[in-house]
């Protein structure tokens, strides 16, 4: 059993105050560097969030640029669509102004039983043509020359439907006799213009006034 004197005990008491305000020194510098640490990491962060943030607003800026170029947009939109309505608006009256008249008839003249042509859309019905003489009779002409004046006949009523020859894409032919079809076609084939156009040739029994041949036609406005 040891027993200590009251100068022990000071000494004792010493050493542990000694030790408590060394370890309460180092927890005091562990406690400062701690909260140094804490804001450093509380900085960083800080300065992350702001860089998530600032991120995050351009994406947003990228996927939905009208957020913030709403006027420039707009105003982009606005000529565009003036610029079609204008472009349509040209197409629009070329195409009218280019445009044959509609159902209109062609050389009919009051008291007349028919029109000499007649314009549905843009198609021209060419009503059937004799070839006569300068006289008007096709009575005493050949087939050569009746069919000649025949095809000007129907140029004629084509140019003044406003269509050209080329216009025209079916014909009829009407003959009386069959033995005239090779001299018919000679003129045929040297008067009207390349492709020829689809054609059927009929044989009648007669045709008003004597007449050898007539030609009807039909065109389409290209």
């Amino acid at each position: 059993m040891q027993y200590f004197t009251s100068r022990q005990h000071d000494d004792t008491d010493a050493r542990w105050s000694g030790r408590d305000r060394a370890a309460a020194a180092r927890r005091s510098v562990l406690g400062a560097e701690r909260r140094d640490g804490l804001r450093a990491e509380a900085f960083q962060i800080d300065e992350a969030g702001q860089r998530l943030r600032q991120s995050d607003q351009e994406t947003t800026t990228l996927e939905n640029p009208s957020t913030h170029m709403r006027p420039t947009f707009m105003n982009q939109c606005r000529y565009s669509i003036h610029r079609r309505f204008l472009s349509m608006s040209v197409l629009a009256f070329c195409v009218l102004a280019s445009a044959p008249a509609q159902n209109k008839a062609i050389g009919f003249k009051q008291g007349m039983p028919f029109s000499e042509g007649y314009i549905a859309g843009n198609t021209l019905y060419v009503a059937g043509q004799q070839g006569p003489d300068a006289q008007g009779k096709v009575a005493g002409t050949d087939i050569t020359v009746q069919t000649k004046n025949a095809i000007a006949a129907i140029e004629k009523v084509v140019k003044n439907a406003g269509f050209q020859m080329t216009d025209i894409t079916s014909v009829t032919v009407y003959l009386v006799d069959l033995n005239d079809v090779p001299q018919m076609n000679d003129v045929y084939k040297k008067l009207m213009p390349d492709p020829k156009p689809a054609r059927a040739t009929v044989q009648v029994a007669g045709l008003i006034g004597g007449a050898k041949i007539e030609i009807s036609a039909i065109a389409v406005k290209h």
